[in-house]
């Protein structure tokens, strides 16, 4: 094997038996996931050897009392679910003493970071938006809304007496979660549980947002699927889609617990809107303070 692909393991290991990383252990711990990130692109070892570590680290990667852990099991069947990005949002650490410090490294990533940007860029850019149409009902498309609390920082920023949301999710746990945290508004919410490729709107929208779904989308299925925003759009539309940049540097941690995403650059961004048909003068790439997740806005 490898000699620092092991020195790496190791480092892993004796944390896992130290009880978590201090903070002056971060960058070493970040290089020793970077550096099996590294030996899997050099074929020194496979992703599905993957899973035999996490046996040996099992104290802090196979249980849900630690965020990292949360990722490696995916309760809920798949990655990204609504309680991880729940999770994220509210910097949720173990109720565990001795796994705290595994939290507090996970919520000191660069990536944990650029999601939480991500739900304060949702709640300005929309609150902007509506703004601009005080006295028009604003219909809101929201492709994959997960736990909904975006949604509800956005209705308490401001008194908006006539928006309606449709939030698509393929996953009625996630409904039934987004649906507790806005009781306070759902005469303004529609809840629709499906496949968002299966999805067809009887009605077109002002605005359409996509916080991660298209994270998980093959560069095929990202076009057809913009393509068919474009069908749902009313005039002076806009649609704003997220997708994590390639120049993530918590991607190595997270592809250790098998949370794969399509990274994309600017340049692909604006490659697949023209791709679709857009003009380049409609398209913009925008980012959160950290530049890791992207956001694709396309203005009609």
């Amino acid at each position: 094997m490898n000699l620092s692909l092991q020195e790496s393991l190791d480092f892993i290991g004796y944390l896992i038996e130290r009880g978590g990383p201090d903070e002056a252990e971060y960058a070493r711990l970040t290089e020793s996931f970077d550096n099996i990130f590294t030996c899997i692109k050099q074929g020194y070892l496979k992703y599905s050897d993957l899973p035999r570590y996490w046996q040996f680290y099992r104290k802090a990667f196979l249980t849900l009392n630690t965020m990292q852990g949360f990722v490696v099991l995916k309760p809920h069947g798949y990655p990204g679910d609504f309680e991880i990005i729940d999770r994220i949002y509210q910097k949720w650490r173990s109720p565990r003493k001795d796994l705290l410090n595994w939290d507090s490294y996970f919520h000191a990533q660069a990536a944990p970071k650029a999601v939480r940007n991500r739900k304060k860029y949702f709640v300005d850019v929309i609150s902007s938006l509506v703004s601009e149409k005080p006295h028009k009902q604003i219909s809101i498309l929201n492709i994959g809304s997960g736990p909904g609390r975006d949604i509800r920082e956005l209705f308490e920023r401001l008194e908006i007496p006539d928006i309606r949301i449709d939030c698509v999710d393929i996953d009625k746990k996630a409904i039934k979660y987004a649906s507790r945290l806005n009781k306070k508004h759902l005469h303004k919410l529609n809840f629709i549980h499906r496949n968002i490729l299966r999805f067809r709107p009887n009605k077109q929208y002002d605005i359409i947002w996509s916080a991660g779904v298209f994270d998980y989308l093959s560069d095929k299925v990202f076009l057809h699927m913009l393509k068919r925003l474009k069908k749902w759009t009313k005039k002076d539309c806009n649609i704003i889609i997220g997708n994590f940049s390639k120049n993530n540097p918590t991607r190595p941690y997270m592809e250790f617990g098998h949370w794969f995403l399509f990274h994309r650059s600017e340049e692909k961004l604006f490659d697949l809107a023209r791709r679709a048909n857009l003009d380049g003068e409609q398209i913009r790439v925008e980012k959160e303070p950290e530049g890791i997740n992207l956001f694709l806005r396309i203005e009609f």
